[in-house]
C-alpha cells in the first residue's frame, strides 16, 4: 500500500559518536508522494583535520520533494549550510531521468581563516571566495545560463587574481527523448596567473582567454566547434566530437613568439610554429592514435 502519513527520527554515529541526526516525512499528495527531510550535526568531526574547516562545526541540510505518480521528480528544495559551503537549489526530473529544470546557487565563503581550503585528496588548493549560478526552466523557455566565478585560486605554486566563467544555451524538444538537443556556449577569463617558476610566467603570461560552444544530440556524440585557450603567447584550438569516453578531432597549437618558451625548453628559441594534432584521444586510459603536422618559421 502506498505510504500515507510516515515519520522517522534519523540518526547515524561513527564510532559512538553522533555525527548527524533528524527527521525523514513521507505523506501522500493528490499527484504522488510528499517527502522531506531535515538533518544536522557535527559532520566533518569525522574528517581528517584539514578538511574540518571546510565543512564547519556544524553541517544543515534540508530538503522537500515530490515523487510524483508518473515517475518524475520535483525538488522544491534543498538547502545545505556547512561550514563554507552555502548551497540553495530546486529542480524537475522527468520520468525517463532527463532534467527539465534546475536553479542552483553555490557560495564559498571563508570561515575561521581568510581563505577557503578546498578538499583535495592530493595538492593543497585555497580560494578567497568563489560562486556558481545556473539556471534553466524547460517550461518558461529553452534556454539555460550559468556563471562560476572564482577569487585568489592557489595550487601548486601557482596564483590566479580571478576565474570568471559564462556559459548559455538552449535546450529544444525536451518531451521527445529521440529529438533533444542541448547547445552550449562558453566564454572564460583568467586574470592575474602568477607561477613560482620564472619559466612557466613567461610562456603562459599574465592572462587565459577561453571561447567556444558545442552541441548535443540524443544519440550523437557530444560535439566542441572550435574551442580555443588564448593565451598573450599562444593559441590552442580544438574541433571534435566526444563519444564513448573518447575525443576524436582536431587541436591546433600556434605560437607567434616562440622566445617566449626559451626558458622552459631550456633553449634558445626564436620564430613562431603551428602544430596540428588530427585522431583520437582516450583520456582514461592514456591511449591516443594521432597525425601531426606542423611548420616553424623565422
Amino acid at each position: 500500500n502506498p505510504v500515507s502519513d510516515l515519520r522517522v527520527a534519523l540518526a547515524f554515529d561513527v564510532a559512538r559518536r553522533r555525527i548527524l541526526s533528524g527527521e525523514l516525512r513521507l505523506a501522500k499528495a493528490d499527484a504522488g508522494t510528499r517527502a522531506s527531510v531535515d538533518l544536522g550535526g557535527p559532520l566533518a568531526s569525522i574528517l581528517p583535520e584539514r578538511m574540518r574547516d571546510f565543512f564547519g562545526l556544524e553541517s544543515r541540510i534540508d530538503a522537500e520533494a515530490l515523487f510524483a505518480d508518473d515517475g518524475s521528480i520535483t525538488l522544491d528544495s534543498l538547502d545545505l549550510d556547512s561550514g563554507a559551503i552555502a548551497m540553495k537549489a530546486n529542480a524537475r526530473q522527468l520520468a525517463d531521468g532527463f532534467l527539465s529544470a534546475l536553479q542552483l546557487d553555490l557560495a564559498l565563503t571563508p570561515q575561521s581563516r581568510n581563505k577557503v581550503f578546498l578538499p583535495t585528496p592530493d595538492v593543497e588548493t585555497s580560494l578567497s571566495a568563489g560562486r556558481l549560478l545556473l539556471n534553466y526552466d524547460a517550461d518558461k523557455n529553452n534556454s539555460w545560463n550559468g556563471q562560476l566565478s572564482v577569487e585568489n585560486l592557489e595550487r601548486a605554486g601557482i596564483e590566479v587574481d580571478a576565474v570568471t566563467l559564462t556559459s548559455n544555451g538552449t535546450v529544444t524538444s525536451i518531451d521527445s527523448p529521440a529529438n533533444r538537443a542541448v547547445t552550449f556556449n562558453l566564454d572564460g577569463k583568467l586574470d592575474g596567473f602568477e607561477a613560482q617558476d620564472p619559466a612557466l610566467n613567461e610562456a603562459v603570461g599574465r592572462s587565459l582567454s577561453l571561447v567556444g560552444g558545442g552541441e548535443w544530440k540524443s544519440g550523437e556524440p557530444l560535439v566542441l566547434n572550435r574551442f580555443q585557450i588564448l593565451g598573450e603567447t599562444f593559441k590552442l584550438v580544438s574541433t571534435g566530437e566526444f563519444a564513448e569516453f573518447a575525443f576524436n578531432g582536431s587541436i591546433e597549437l600556434i605560437a607567434d613568439r616562440l622566445a617566449a618558451f626559451s626558458s622552459l625548453a631550456k633553449r634558445k628559441l626564436r620564430g613562431r610554429t603551428s602544430l596540428r594534432a588530427d585522431g583520437k584521444i582516450q583520456p582514461v586510459s592514456g591511449a591516443f592514435d594521432l597525425r601531426l603536422n606542423g611548420t616553424t618559421s623565422g
